[in-house]
């Protein structure tokens, strides 16, 4: 799917919705055919997704279709960014990546500070702060269907992702 390299925030929360809706009974399983942590426990040991290309669902051509996360119902999860190389558009090469996105509804939109160095994220209640309009997050829910996605805010309300994917939660 192609997307614009720069799209304000509301923009990319419309695009995730639709791509929620589109979605929605198409959900793969990881490569290896099994969840994320398929033993995870709540809270001890939230599952974890590896950020890579089998899942990135931006700027990749038409006939690849990326598989999606799915992990088990969790107050949290791991976010693992270790390894992977972005592939920044040349609008935004200047620009550290400083943001990670999490859209769960229209309704339900958080955000989570990128830092450079760290490849490690736990995205949970404490980590993920609401958008404007937003609750507070509640956790990873059964029947979840959740857009994520890493990148640049660049000027308030404007995000341009560079690496987006959809998480099923069972």
């Amino acid at each position: 799917m192609q997307l614009p390299p720069i799209i304000p925030t509301a923009s990319f929360a419309v695009l995730a919705a639709f791509i929620l809706l589109l979605t929605r009974g198409a959900f793969a399983a990881n490569a290896d055919g099994k969840t994320t942590d398929e033993s995870h426990a709540a809270d001890t040991n939230p599952p974890a997704i590896k950020i890579d290309d089998a899942h990135k669902m931006i700027n990749q051509p038409k006939e690849i279709k990326p598989a999606s996360y799915v992990i088990l119902a969790s107050d949290a999860i791991i976010l693992d960014a270790a390894g992977y190389r972005f592939d920044i558009p040349s609008e935004l090469k200047d620009t550290p990546l400083n943001s990670i996105q999490l859209i769960q509804s229209k309704t339900q939109h958080y955000e989570l500070e990128w830092r450079p160095g760290t490849t490690l994220y736990h995205l949970d209640k404490t980590t993920l702060k609401p958008r404007p309009g937003s609750p507070p997050f509640t956790g990873f829910k059964k029947g979840d269907h959740v857009v994520i996605a890493v990148g640049v805010v660049f000027a308030p309300g404007k995000f341009g992702p560079v690496w987006a994917s959809t998480i099923k939660v069972e």
